[in-house]
Parts: structure tokens; sequence; C-alpha cells
């Protein structure tokens, strides 16, 4: 019996509908991640992920985080992850300024013979400049959605194309709601064993609903070992 596929699909025709504004800057960057994760045990898995980012024209480094959580898979249809992130941003001055983000999300999955598809719900807390900021430290929630669709018939080679969209839930006078950024993947996993897979993926990121918008187009690399 066929499964069902998992809800929430619709968001890739609001994906089209909210790139509504023409992107004013572009740049050229790089995103590297590497992770380590462990099964704790079948259904519990603790991760930690490191990711950097190369900016303008791939000259700048701008930005560096690292990702500690874990996931518990329900069951294979569903899975959740809390996690805490602690990270860096190069602001214009030059300085180096931390924020400090949580998350939690819900993993819907479902097959159709060698497709995959994955529908990720992500409710996500920040603060910026260490709770220091102009805005007084007032936090950003944000709500992401992000649909995935693999072709699963290798083990070894696993193509991808996904689309993710991000909320922006309040801001400081938590008047104004609106969509933040948009983005669009096409990319490729790479497993030469059962502990350690590769991938390589390219990115357009828009962002939305701000003057003079940036469009980045993203060539990413990464690595994952699981142990």
């Amino acid at each position: 019996m066929k499964k069902k596929l998992p809800g929430g699909f619709l968001l890739l025709f609001l994906l089209f509908a909210a790139n509504h504004l023409s992107a004013q800057v572009k740049d050229a960057e790089l995103w590297e991640n590497i992770g380590l994760e462990k099964n704790i045990t079948p259904k519990l898995l603790v991760r930690v992920v490191q990711e950097a980012r190369l900016t303008e024209n791939f000259t700048r480094p701008s930005y560096n985080y690292f990702d500690m959580g874990f996931s518990y898979k329900l069951n294979k249809h569903i899975h959740f992850t809390f996690a805490y992130v602690w990270a860096e941003k190069k602001v214009v001055t030059d300085f180096w300024m931390p924020r400090h983000q949580l998350y939690a999300d819900i993993t819907l999955k479902g097959k159709w013979h060698n497709f995959t598809f994955l529908d990720r719900e992500m409710l996500q807390w920040q603060v910026k400049d260490g709770g220091r900021a102009a805005d007084g430290g007032i936090p950003d929630y944000y709500l992401r959605s992000k649909v995935t669709v693999r072709y699963d018939k290798s083990f070894r080679w696993v193509p991808y194309i996904a689309a993710e969209l991000n909320y922006k839930i309040n801001s400081v006078d938590y008047t104004i709601y609106r969509f933040d950024r948009m983005r669009y993947f096409a990319g490729l996993f790479y497993r030469s064993d059962k502990e350690n897979e590769f991938e390589v993926y390219y990115l357009i990121e828009d962002h939305l609903n701000v003057k003079n918008a940036q469009t980045n187009f993203v060539i990413g690399l990464g690595y994952t070992h699981s142990f």
C-alpha cells in the first residue's frame, strides 16, 4: 500500500507568490558545514554542526555558528529536533557580534516509489548582539518552512531539490508580520559508507520586504560523520 505524502506542499506555491520584489544587490557566497552525530538510542540522536560563510564574492568571512541539539524519531514518518545555536556575524565595522538562537521543529516524511518527501516546520527564537542590540535585545521569532524532494534509488548518490520560506512573526514594535527570505536548493549527497556523508549544493537566497533587497548565489559544501 502506498504511503500518503506529508502535508505542507502548498508552500511551493507560496514561495513563488511571495517573491514579488526584485533584488537590488547580488552576491556570490561560499557556505560550509561540518557535522558530528551519534545515536544514543535507535530513536534519539545528538549532533553538533559548525558552519561558516564567505560573502562579498567569496572574499569576506562574515558568519560562523555552532548548532548543538538532538533529534527524536517518533516513527519512520515523524521526527522532532530541538537545538541551541551560538552564532557570530561580522558587521560593517568589522566587529564580530554574537547571536543566540533556539529552535524546535517537526519533520514529516513520506515516500513514493524512489522519491522521499520531507516537510519541515521550524519555530526559531533569536537574540542579536548578546542582548545589547539597538532594539534593546528584543527577541526575533521566525517560522521556517522547508520542503525537500530526494531521489533515493541509490545509497551512495542522492540528489535533491528544496525550497524554504521564512516568516518573521514579530518586529521591534510587534506589529509587522512579514515574509523575511526565501531559498531554493539543488544538491547532491554522496555516502562513501554508513559513517561518512558529503554534500554539495547550489542555493539562491532572496531577502524579502526590505529596501535594497539582496539576492545571494551560494555554493555549499558539507560533511557529516556518524559514529
